[in-house]
């Protein structure tokens, strides 16, 4: 039984991340195997990969009108903040940066 919110595959169809409470959880959908378990402070709002899977961004709601937007790189497990907004409207990968709009401002992430 999957157990989790919002599961997302990776885009080469080799792992999956889903929400776990305040973890986001990747197992590999070959043998639903856990490959890596990254806990965070808050509670996880949203997930999605990068077109590449090497990265995964998600957001923490950290109040109602506050949010994060972090970036694990799979590879070195390495978990950086890119933002803190009010409300996100939009977000695109651009070649393997994230790229998002909000309200008035257009930012893009250090790759």
């Amino acid at each position: 039984m999957f157990e989790g919110v919002f599961p997302r595959v990776s885009p080469n169809g080799k792992l999956i991340a889903h929400i776990d409470k305040k973890s986001i959880i990747l197992r590999k959908i070959s043998s639903y195997e856990i490959q890596a378990v990254f806990n965070v402070e808050g509670n996880v709002g949203w997930v999605d990969w990068s077109p590449d899977s090497e990265n995964i961004v998600f957001s923490i709601e950290k109040s109602m009108h506050r949010n994060e937007v972090h970036i694990i790189n799979i590879s070195s497990k390495k978990i950086t903040k890119i933002l803190t907004t009010g409300i996100l409207k939009d977000l695109n990968w651009i070649k393997n940066k994230v790229d998002w709009n909000l309200y008035r401002w257009k930012v893009s992430s250090p790759k």
